[in-house]
């Protein structure tokens, strides 16, 4: 197979090797245009046409009488090409090389828009249009039509070397064809609705476009929720052609090497047009049969004859050809599985995302302005004449999270984590960029969402906000699906603050609140330093090299002027740091010297934690093995439990999971859930010892006591298949069971409270993640006369002080380890019987199927079971779940499953105690 090295990653060459001048290329493409006029509307909607890649407007001057807007003249107005219309002119007078297409149509009333502009030579490399309001792009509510669709591309090595490659290459590249012609035949229902290009570096496959008609006339009176669905479906078929490229590589041997799919379609996303030219080679884009896939050499452009000419007329007129609206049912039924499986219809499946898409954003917007509200109070509560208004520090991390929400995503990606801007497809909401974290074929397969303010980059599966951009701009992270967590936060924070954005340090002050739900006595050492070095008292480079009465070394305050300056400038912005000043007879717990950080350094937050908005936390919630337990809470369901109050317990300790213990973000959660209800703001019973809470704080303090594995932990990443271990009854799951190890340099500022709007894209989480099993909560705040608690004040407390006590021993520290390990063995075992049981169960069903003798009905149960637990075990095993055969259905007998002898060989090891 043909292997060379290419230094050349760029999808068409700056400087091909063709032989066609600018006038010849012109007046080739003037010959397409009968050849082509089919492509140009489906249904009566036209379709863009560009050339090159950057031509995409009509311009024209003004014909409005008032050429100014704000101030400043625009001369001209530009619409949107239409291809119908446009395509004389464009083809005879602007393209240098290529013209494209749109994977998607729009309304006719989309290229009557114009928009006045003027051009500005100074912006850009060879200057650009500045508009009044927007550009003329076509938006989400402009699509009357899109394709499914894949820029199939062999790898970049590989392109430049096309017709040369060797038959090797050309097997594999053909049988990786097939394969993902038969994905987008198993999304639409069958081939005839599938189409195929062969690009000249790779391939281009479609899936027919009309299939969404259907939906765009149902939703006609309702262009909000046909944006909505019509953007989704573009994502989530990127998406399910992301899984089968994992398939199809890992099914066929060599694919990876030779084809490189790009699943980065768009609401305005280009391919070459039929018959149009190539950039690197004197080649032209021409059909393949999707019944026959032939890929070999490309077709030359002076082997275009009318025979060709005819050939591609036709492909053109079956593209557009409305005659597969029926396959809606098909795009919805396998892209929104689980909507369409509830409601066994593709509109109602519809009706019912677009309802919870619209309640999920009613949802997050009260919570904006509860938090809004809630820091307004917060504000008012300091009283200082001066307050904090417009300081480098801040005792409200939600203050952090605010100011990385008012960054620029687009400008920070432009700025620091791109190599080149704006690189592909025009769109008023987007903007595509070369990454500058990896290689990008395209040189286009990421982009900036302008109006979520956040980047995607498909090819990984990843994106986020400004400060995730930031760290992969500057190495910090290497791919855009991983987490920003702990350190690596605080480093991409401090590189904006490093570039000039204005970010607060947070700087918990006495009664701010740890995440085990105490609160600190004062303000804590690094944040002391921290607040030392934003208010101007000390550089960075300031502090002194000490050493403590433990003999660990720590980075301290010089002296005590220092110190006490630092305090004195706390203390004039508003804030409160509950310390003693330093004296000349030397310094108090808490001083400058040698006796000031033992008891502080026991307040270092841990960085483990994980920064993801609301939805994504839900989201990875419902995708975790025990997920289904989260969604019946989070939906209200409390038939599981004795009382609301202990499902009210259950779900705030699955929160307590994901949320890193952060009690503020857990109180936000619940109050999204349906479990929420008036009596979660009252005040508790006062026999229990809650000294002035509500009900909620007593829940959510109850929950923390409960749990001591959180999401994002070293422990959670070994082990998170004992969901168990979150919140279980263990002795060892305490309060005090969450500080973490001290940082005793105290140079670098703590991970946040995982709580604000997120800085990654949700990649697909492991389905072996578990939050907390809430079936081992025993303790929950009553129900009106019934609020008990299972422990009281006095006992936790006692408990507290021995755990505090029993930590100082090394032995009882050892001992303590040994006994959590048997907990988590126990609960190994009883995981293991569980799962023998079910096997012998299904041993028996299958036994008794192979003798061809009736089935129990318990024995059926376990039938039904069978293919899930070898699929579930085979996905364990990293394995793809073997296809099962289809059943006759005008047939009254069932044919043997395939798999059956590898059940029975399953459940024989189980049963003999020979599973690992």
């Amino acid at each position: 197979m043909t292997n060379t090295t290419s230094t050349d990653n760029s999808n068409e060459a700056s400087d091909p090797q063709t032989a066609m001048d600018t006038a010849d290329v012109r007046e080739y493409h003037t010959q397409l245009a009968d050849t082509l006029s089919p492509l140009c509307s489906l249904g009566g909607n036209p379709t863009l046409l560009v050339n090159d890649k950057k031509g995409w407007y009509v311009t024209r001057d003004n014909q409005a009488q008032d050429k100014e807007h704000d101030g400043e003249e625009f001369p001209k107005e530009r619409r949107a090409r239409n291809f119908c219309e446009d395509y004389n002119r464009v083809a005879a007078t602007r393209v240098e090389r290529t013209l494209y297409g749109l994977t998607s149509y729009k309304f006719p009333e989309t290229f009557e828009r114009w928009k006045i502009a003027r051009f500005d030579p100074e912006r850009g490399d060879n200057g650009e249009y500045v508009y009044a309001d927007r550009k003329p792009a076509p938006l989400s509510e402009d699509i009357a039509a899109v394709a499914v669709w894949g820029d199939i591309d062999l790898e970049d090595d590989l392109k430049l070397q096309r017709p040369d490659l060797d038959e090797e290459t050309y097997d594999i590249a053909e049988e990786a064809y097939e394969a993902y012609i038969q994905a987008f035949a198993d999304l639409y229902g069958g081939r005839d609705a599938i189409y195929m290009l062969d690009s000249v570096g790779g391939a281009y496959i479609f899936g027919a476009p009309e299939a969404t008609l259907p939906i765009v006339r149902y939703y006609a009176d309702d262009p909000d929720a046909r944006a909505r669905v019509l953007s989704e479906l573009i994502d989530r078929s990127n998406d399910y052609l992301g899984e089968a490229q994992q398939r199809i590589n890992a099914e066929i041997r060599g694919a990876s090497e030779v084809i490189d799919p790009d699943w980065a379609n768009n609401i305005n996303r280009q391919y070459k047009l039929p018959l149009s030219l190539h950039g690197d080679h004197d080649a032209v884009v021409t059909p393949v049969d999707v019944e026959d896939v032939h890929y070999r050499e490309p077709t030359p452009v002076d082997a275009v004859d009318d025979d060709l000419h005819q050939a591609v007329h036709e492909w053109c007129e079956e593209f557009t050809a409305v005659e597969h609206e029926k396959r809606v049912k098909n795009l919805v039924e396998t892209l929104w599985a689980e909507e369409y499986d509830e409601q066994k219809g593709w509109a109602s499946a519809l009706d019912e995302w677009v309802e919870a898409e619209r309640e999920r954003e009613r949802r997050e917007e009260q919570r904006r302005q509860a938090a809004a509200e809630r820091r307004e109070q917060r504000l008012d509560e300091l009283a200082d004449e001066q307050g904090i208004e417009g300081q480098p520090i801040t005792p409200f991390l939600q203050d952090v999270y605010d100011a990385l929400d008012g960054i620029d995503t687009a400008e920070v990606v432009r700025h620091y984590a791109s190599d080149e801007w704006d690189s592909g497809a025009d769109m008023s909401n987007k903007t595509e960029f070369n990454p500058s974290w990896r290689s990008s074929k395209s040189g286009r397969s990421c982009y900036v969402n302008h109006e979520t303010n956040r980047f995607g980059d498909p090819g990984q599966s990843g994106g986020g906000y400004a400060v995730k951009a930031m760290a992969l701009g500057e190495r910090i992270l290497t791919d855009a699906s991983q987490d920003l967590t702990g350190e690596q936060w605080g480093e991409a924070v401090d590189a904006l603050r490093d570039a000039g954005y204005e970010v607060p340090i947070w700087t918990p002050e006495k009664g701010s609140h740890r995440r085990d739900g105490s609160t600190y006595d004062q303000m804590p050492f690094w944040a002391m330093r921290k607040a030392a070095v934003a208010l101007g008292v000390l550089p960075e480079a300031g502090f002194a090299l000490k050493t403590n009465d433990d003999g660990d070394e720590y980075l301290g305050f010089p002296g005590m002027e220092t110190y006490n300056t630092t305090l004195d400038e706390i203390e004039d912005i508003g804030l409160e740091h509950g310390r003693e000043r330093a004296s000349a007879t030397g310094p108090p717990g808490g001083g400058y010297g040698r006796s000031d950080v033992p008891a502080d350094l026991s307040t270092v937050e841990p960085a483990h934690t994980v920064r993801l908005s609301d939805g994504e936390l839900v989201e990875k919630a419902h995708d975790a093995t025990n997920g289904e337990k989260f969604e019946r809470l989070w939906t209200g369901d409390t038939s599981e439990y004795d009382s609301r109050s202990k499902a009210d317990l259950a779900l705030c300790c699955q929160l307590a999971f994901w949320t890193a213990g952060d009690p503020d973000w857990i109180d936000r959660l619940f109050r999204d859930s349906s479990l929420m209800r008036e009596e979660w703001d009252e005040q508790a019973q006062e026999d229990g010892g809650t000294d002035g809470q509500t009900y909620g704080e007593q829940t959510i303090a109850n929950a923390l006591g409960q749990t001591s594995n959180y999401y994002g932990t070293e422990r959670s990443d070994q082990d998170v298949s004992s969901p168990s271990e979150s919140a279980s009854t263990s002795p060892a799951a305490s309060p005090s069971s969450t500080a973490s190890t001290p940082d005793r340099s105290g140079a670098s500022e703590p991970a946040p409270e995982a709580g604000s709007t997120s800085d990654s894209d949700p990649p697909a989480e492991s389905s072996d993640v578990a939050s907390p099993d809430d079936t081992a909560v025993t303790a929950a705040p009553g129900d009106g006369a019934d609020h008990e608690q299972t422990v009281s004040q006095a006992e936790t407390e006692t408990r507290n002080r021995s755990d505090s006590e029993t930590a100082q021993n090394p032995f009882h520290q050892r001992l303590m380890n040994t006994q959590e390990q048997v907990y988590e063995l126990e609960a190994r075992i009883d995981e293991q019987q569980a799962l023998i049981e079910d096997m012998q169960e299904q041993l028996k069903a299958v036994t008794q199927r192979l003798d061809n003798q009736p089935l129990t009905t318990e024995a059926e149960g376990g039938h039904r079971s069978e293919h899930d637990t070898i699929d579930r075990d085979r996905e364990r095993d990293g394995e793809s779940p073997q296809t099962r055969p289809a059943v006759d259905a005008d047939s009254n007998e069932e044919e043997p499953e395939a798999d059956s002898p590898s059940v029975l060989s399953r459940a024989r090891d189980l049963v003999s105690g020979n599973d690992d």
